[in-house]
């Protein structure tokens, strides 16, 4: 961090997302208000258990709502779990680097269209998981 500060990037230690604590992976990930939004709003959109939230790690997090899931949609999950991580990184650049916000509910139609494009290219086992999703629509 003081590397950056240095050369005049990132001189906040806050998260980009939230501006309410520390800036960590597990934050990001997992304990940031934006990004608890953003899993909620999903869940409720493809119809999965919402976990009782805790502090616990992105990863302990990701293992333990995977298990709630039938053995045929896990890796649709684990796909679905990287892909919404990538989404949220790509969100926080966009605030850092471009300065240039994004809503909780407007990444709902990023993640839908990334995980089409991922079905169209042949990866099958996330189609499970949005199937309902895209039929109902998107709710803001």
């Amino acid at each position: 961090t003081s590397r950056r500060k240095k050369r005049g990037l990132q001189d906040c230690d806050l998260c980009a997302l939230c501006h309410q604590a520390l800036k960590t992976m597990d934050h990001l990930l997992a304990g940031c208000v934006y990004t608890r939004e953003v899993w909620a709003r999903l869940r409720a959109a493809i119809s999965l258990v919402q976990p009782v939230h805790d502090q616990s790690t992105a990863v302990d997090q990701w293992l333990i709502e995977r298990k709630l899931l039938p053995k045929d949609h896990r890796i649709g999950f684990d796909a679905l779990f990287l892909l919404v991580s990538w989404l949220i990184w790509k969100e926080r650049n966009s605030r850092v680097f471009e300065k240039f916000a994004t809503m909780p509910a407007w990444l709902l139609p990023k993640i839908l269209d990334e995980c089409n494009a991922w079905v169209a290219a042949g990866f099958r086992r996330i189609a499970p998981l949005v199937a309902s999703w895209s039929q109902i629509g998107l709710v803001y």
